[in-house]
């Protein structure tokens, strides 16, 4: 898979991507924490084949790309793996790769990356979809992600996933005949996505928008927005993709039953449908 690097005040950063399909508009689907860009492989293909030219990536400190620590400085840490930077690295691929504007799909963590460049580059979107992701810190979300930062300081990142795993799925898949397995598939791609350092000091640098503005100025986005929640997301529940669309008042809002945070693993079928549809719908090249 191909590698783009470019150059910031940080040093070099390379970001490893893949692409699928050659036709059709610009999908970027952006992951979520402690994800990496494999976890979009039960919607890489079905997008392609719905005719759009599908790219998937690993953010900064995950996967493939570029893993920074810096084990003495917290604040620098946080500053590196700070949601503008992702917003710049994602128009930064975009360029390298001669994409103008895009749609963009982003889960939890990519959410917040996705409601951030449409407010900071709003021409270069062409629609969004955030997917069980929230516009503002609630309680919950700093209680649970303080929590997996102490996770990852006393325990490996495989002992963590366990930790991690019933914010993350639903009900309904910790109850199927299948559960061993997804688990030992969702494990196998954390592990292989991550480490301690980067997982931990990527919450820092979301816990330290406590006091974020986001959620007032999402107010001004005005670009086609589809919000997807999970009905057993105990995460980011569906009460705040409806605090967004309270926010954002022309946003289509779709939840799906009997999922978890991870909607698109939980019920990829559904997901893709959902998405598919919304992208149809508001294509530049159209599609019959």
């Amino acid at each position: 898979m191909p590698d783009f690097t470019r150059e910031t005040k940080d040093g070099p950063i390379t970001i490893n991507y893949n692409k699928r399909g050659k036709q059709g508009d610009a999908v970027f689907l952006i992951h979520g924490l402690g994800m990496g860009k494999d976890a979009w492989l039960l919607q890489l293909t079905p997008l392609a084949k719905a005719g759009f030219t599908v790219y998937i990536y690993d953010s900064r400190g995950f996967g493939k790309s570029t893993m920074t620590e810096f084990p003495e400085d917290e604040e620098k840490a946080i500053d590196f793996y700070s949601l503008e930077n992702d917003v710049e690295d994602l128009i930064a691929l975009m360029d390298y790769l001669g994409v103008e504007q895009a749609h963009l799909v982003g889960t939890s963590m990519g959410g917040l990356i996705t409601q951030e460049t449409c407010v900071q580059h709003p021409n270069r979107v062409i629609s969004a979809t955030i997917a069980n992701s929230f516009s503002f810190p609630h309680g919950r979300i700093l209680r649970s992600t303080r929590a997996w930062e102490l996770a990852m300081e006393k325990m490996t990142f495989e002992e963590a996933f366990d930790v991690l795993l019933p914010w993350i799925v639903g009900e309904k898949m910790f109850e199927s005949p299948l559960f061993e397995t997804v688990y030992g598939q969702m494990k196998e791609m954390f592990v292989k996505a991550n480490t301690n350092w980067c997982f931990k000091n990527k919450i820092k640098a979301i816990r330290a928008r406590e006091q974020d503005t986001l959620q007032d100025r999402i107010k001004e986005i005005k670009n086609p927005i589809l919000l997807i929640g999970g009905s057993d997301d105990i995460l980011t529940p569906p009460k705040y993709q409806e605090y967004t669309k309270s926010l954002i008042p022309h946003a289509e809002l779709v939840i799906i039953p009997n999922v978890g945070h991870a909607s698109i693993l939980d019920n990829p079928d559904a997901f893709n449908s959902i998405v598919i549809s919304f992208l149809k719908k508001h294509a530049i090249n159209k599609i019959d």
